[in-house]
């Protein structure tokens, strides 16, 4: 499935691939980029030029042409579609995928599971689900520390207990417990579709097997 030139795999875990290449989706492509740019360039654009996660500066694209290396994250993206049953699907683009995969995943785990939940607004538990897969911010290039910590403080209160108890009247016990369980299901639901992708990721030689 993947034409790798590599010697060495591109990535260091299955989680690793997956949060580059769903990263992937939202850079714009340049003809004149490097493979070596478009990655400072998917570094910045998620987490800002300084500092950047040791784990963002590990790809290892040597030998592929900024093209190839766009297409290889698409086919890992792909590979997520093909390999996993909807349920797993929606885990991993409420984990990894942006914009409206993410959407999609947490929407469509929100129609299975908000049945299993005490909470009977619909609009409170969508706001649970979001919290759970809500990012951390990070700072942008230039933003200043004051300006960063005010966004930071603002998505904290946004998808908070206290605040979905004052939007949608629900008790905060009630959610605590709600979020409690909906946690449990969807962390099974990651572990079990990283540990399907993780076969296939080693086999096509994009990851070392964890296992020796």
């Amino acid at each position: 499935m993947y034409y790798l030139v590599n010697a060495e795999p591109m990535f260091k875990s299955v989680g690793h691939a997956l949060a580059v290449a769903f990263a992937m989706e939202t850079t714009k492509p340049s003809v004149e980029s490097t493979t070596e740019a478009v990655i400072k360039d998917l570094r910045e654009r998620r987490y800002g030029a300084d500092p950047m996660p040791d784990a963002e500066t590990s790809v290892n694209a040597s030998g592929l042409r900024p093209n190839e290396f766009r297409a290889q994250c698409g086919l890992i993206v792909a590979c997520v579609d093909a390999s996993l049953p909807a349920h797993e699907r929606d885990a991993i683009y409420a984990r990894f995928g942006h914009q409206l995969r993410r959407a999609f995943g947490i929407r469509n785990l929100r129609d299975h599971y908000g049945s299993l939940c005490n909470t009977q607004s619909l609009g409170a538990i969508h706001a649970l689900i979001t919290g759970i897969y809500v990012r951390h911010v990070t700072q942008e290039p230039g933003e200043s520390p004051q300006a960063f910590n005010k966004r930071r403080k603002r998505r904290e209160l946004e998808w908070s207990l206290r605040s979905i108890e004052k939007e949608y009247g629900v008790g905060k016990n009630v959610l605590h417990r709600d979020q409690k369980m909906l946690k449990g299901i969807f962390y099974g639901l990651e572990v079990q579709a990283q540990e399907k992708l993780e076969v296939v990721f080693v086999h096509d030689g994009l990851i070392l097997d964890p296992n020796g």
